[in-house]
């Protein structure tokens, strides 16, 4: 009987602890949560989506449909590093990023969380040497772009995935005179965000997650934001 009893409460001890873990990393989440939705240099409708994840990041330990939440925090994720932010805020960013990719994982979920906009890049040296490129060269890596998405396409029903593709032909048409439009640009630069925030866990190819990877390195180099709304309705020579 002895036995029985203490292998009894060695089977409920165990069984709490992974319980204990995932409420802790759900505080960690929502304090994360709280500390960015006061952040001043974010835009008040971001700061308000990071008060509302702050109140929904509690499903992820629980029972409940964990992926509205983890397409709320992706969606949220894209506004915040379309822009640029201090090292505090990035910092903030980035730990909240690691505790939703473990409490993803606890829920049978790989959160899959490309870099978009200003996000910094994870290891590695740079793919390619923005310096050195030419309407020519920018040319080509769309038409590349362009070619694995459209493979894609055949393959899969993606309006998101359509959306960027058709960006790519436009920037490429657009390039064969030289110059490209400033509009064209902001266009694509939206698609391959709300790609990567979206289908882009689905549509999983190495070859396309490369290219974006690529194009938003060399997009965001030679024509940064200030330059964008400076040029807006014009066209941009490179």
């Amino acid at each position: 009987m002895r036995r029985f009893l203490t292998a009894l409460v060695l089977f409920f001890s165990l069984a709490v602890v992974p319980v204990a873990a995932q409420s802790s990393d759900v505080s960690k989440a929502q304090q994360l949560s709280q500390t960015l939705s006061r952040s001043q240099e974010l835009p008040s409708n971001v700061r308000l989506r990071f008060e509302l994840l702050g109140d929904k990041v509690d499903v992820l330990g629980g029972k409940g449909d964990p992926s509205k939440v983890l397409g709320f925090f992706s969606d949220t994720r894209v506004m915040v590093w379309n822009q640029q932010v201090a090292p505090s805020t990035e910092q903030s960013m980035r730990q909240l990023e690691q505790e939703m990719v473990k409490l993803a994982k606890q829920r049978g979920i790989n959160l899959d969380l490309p870099p978009v906009g200003f996000a910094p890049r994870v290891g590695g040296s740079r793919l390619l040497s923005s310096e050195r490129v030419t309407a020519g060269g920018l040319s080509n890596l769309v038409l590349q772009t362009e070619q694995i998405a459209t493979e894609l396409l055949q393959q899969n029903q993606s309006a998101e995935l359509l959306f960027l593709r058709d960006g790519l032909t436009s920037v490429r048409e657009d390039l064969a005179d030289g110059d490209v439009a400033s509009d064209r640009i902001r266009n694509l630069l939206g698609a391959r965000a709300r790609f990567l925030a979206g289908d882009a866990s689905r549509i999983t190819d190495p070859r396309l997650q490369e290219k974006l990877l690529q194009l938003g390195e060399v997009l965001r180099s030679l024509f940064p934001p200030e330059r964008l709304r400076a040029t807006r309705g014009q066209q941009i020579s490179l």
